[in-house]
């Protein structure tokens, strides 16, 4: 479909799929045409052998379906090899089931002589060349700049080769999907109200050229709990799980669903599945390593970003998040040094943030507000951005007024994320956070306290929801709120380095303990 010369993997997968047509009945691809049939391939959206004919032996099953990757360097590497794996099955002793069952081995021997590519004719209709070899080259070449997205630049050079694919083929639905991705992407980097607009109208485009495509679903998903309208991201996401259950990506952003529900252990089991359908993912580990601080299991966390690193040892934004995992962990020295490593490789708004924090909890404010600063040039749109900013200027000497300015900056956009969703509790915390660092008590207290009854056990929240109530006057609160935070975990290094906390650090109700070592999963 790329227009790449055809060579010995494409006879591979041409007998791949003739074998698979043999054995079922039908193609590995469900398709109305030609250009559905094309982004079914392109998407990876085949249907398992054993979903087929759910009675076929399982490891004659295997051999077929590796034969049927689309990825060549997954298929066996030359017909002797196809040849070979197949005669392992046929003469390994199996339990004969059906007069079904004989005939398809004897098939499969008369099948190999034939590896010279007869049945590439029989699935494009004896046509290689149906789809423009262009469109295709350059939407393959968007998705590996996708795929890691991490890598500076990779997303601005992925758009323009989306843009001239669809403009060279007006129906490529996965194209549209793709690009939607993109500009989700750059939405959540830096909360542009533009790139979430253009995201939308792809995704909507792409789901209008081909309600049945996977990756369209997923996207949606994406989109839809990037937005806080989770109950469309779960029919989303469980629509493409129908499509195809094995595909990885919609495991892990079901994952991530779960675990803004609260619904961890069933979020961990997803983005588990997800690692094992796709051991090569970074994301996977990336995912499995944000739920686990959502746990306050750190050590955890930190061991999923490290197997991620294993996978892409220069990704800016695996390194970030082990640096923000060894914050918590109280590895400072470590962190420091993950992060300053993340924006050698690219400056990105999270991993000077992340450095900020850092720096703050070390005292080290002004350096603190370098690193900010930095943040709110990058993703000047970010209200975590100019909050973060106002906390490194409120604890510097006269800098009080500089920091009020910029909480108010915070809580304009803070607001417009809440208003876009409402249910999210991180939002909701940290805008009562700025409201009561600007003397705003009874709107702080309003949102704090939903974020707690929207997140009760979520530790970030609960510590933050602390730092909020002391900052209103409300020291109760503030204690409760703290201790259940160490209660569920949270590290009380972090009460004895929080600026805010330093006067609730001498109050007798306070609880102070080891953290509890969480469980494992």
């Amino acid at each position: 479909w790329n227009g790449a010369p055809a060579g010995v993997s494409t006879d591979i997968y041409a007998l791949g799929v003739l074998l698979y047509h043999l054995t079922t009945g039908r193609f590995p691809f469900l398709a109305r045409s030609v250009s559905e049939l094309r982004d079914a391939v392109m998407a990876g959206q085949r249907v398992p052998l054993l979903d087929a004919r759910p009675d076929l032996p399982a490891a004659l099953a295997h051999v077929i379906d590796k034969a049927c990757e689309l990825d060549p360097q997954r298929r066996p590497h030359s017909a002797g090899l196809l040849s070979r794996e197949l005669s392992e099955f046929l003469t390994t002793p199996q339990p004969a089931k059906s007069s079904r069952r004989r005939v398809l081995m004897e098939f499969t021997w008369l099948l190999l002589p034939f590896a010279g590519g007869i049945g590439v004719y029989l699935y494009l209709g004896h046509n290689r060349s149906v789809v423009p070899a262009p469109a295709p080259e350059m939407f393959l070449e968007a998705q590996k700049l996708i795929a890691r997205y991490d890598q500076p630049g990779n997303i601005d050079r992925a758009i323009p080769l989306l843009d001239a694919t669809v403009e060279a083929d007006p129906n490529f639905a996965l194209a549209f999907s793709l690009r939607a991705q993109a500009n989700t992407i750059r939405y959540i980097s830096g909360r542009d109200q533009k790139f979430l607009d253009l995201a939308v109208a792809d995704a909507n485009r792409a789901l209008a050229i081909n309600h049945e495509l996977t990756p369209v679903y997923v996207t949606l998903g994406i989109l839809h709990l990037t937005t806080g309208r989770r109950d469309v991201a779960v029919q989303d996401l469980q629509r493409a799980l129908s499509l195809d259950p094995s595909n990885a990506h919609a495991h892990r952003v079901m994952g991530s669903l779960l675990a803004q529900q609260g619904r961890i252990d069933d979020a961990l089991r997803s983005i588990q599945k997800a690692i094992d359908l796709d051991p090569d993912d970074w994301q996977g580990y990336q995912s499995l390593g944000n739920v686990q601080q959502r746990r306050g299991n750190n050590r955890s966390a930190i061991e999923a970003f490290t197997q991620g690193l294993r996978k892409t040892p220069d990704n800016p934004l695996m390194l970030t998040n082990l640096g923000f995992a060894q914050l918590r962990a109280e590895d400072f020295s470590g962190a420091i040094e993950s992060l300053q490593h993340s924006v050698a490789i690219a400056p990105r708004y999270l991993s000077y943030a992340n450095l900020c924090e850092a720096l703050l909890l070390e005292g080290r404010f002004s350096e603190a507000a370098a690193n900010c600063e930095k943040a709110v040039v990058i993703a000047p749109e970010n209200y975590n951005a100019w909050g973060d900013l106002g906390s490194a200027y409120q604890w510097m000497p006269e800098g009080k007024a500089t920091a009020e300015k910029h909480f108010r900056k915070a809580i304009e956009l803070a607001e417009k994320e809440r208003i876009r969703n409402p249910k999210d509790a991180r939002v909701l915390v940290k805008l009562g956070t700025y409201l009561a660092s600007v003397n705003d008590k009874s709107r702080a207290i309003v949102y704090v306290r939903q974020a707690l009854a929207l997140a009760p056990d979520d530790v970030e929240i609960l510590f933050q929801a602390g730092e909020a109530f002391e900052a209103a006057g409300l020291r109760l609160d503030a204690v409760n709120a703290v201790n259940a935070a160490l209660e569920h975990g949270f590290s009380p290094t972090y009460l004895d380095r929080s600026p805010q906390l330093t006067q609730l650090r001498n109050d007798p109700r306070l609880k102070r303990r080891k953290p509890i070592t969480p469980s494992t999963h």
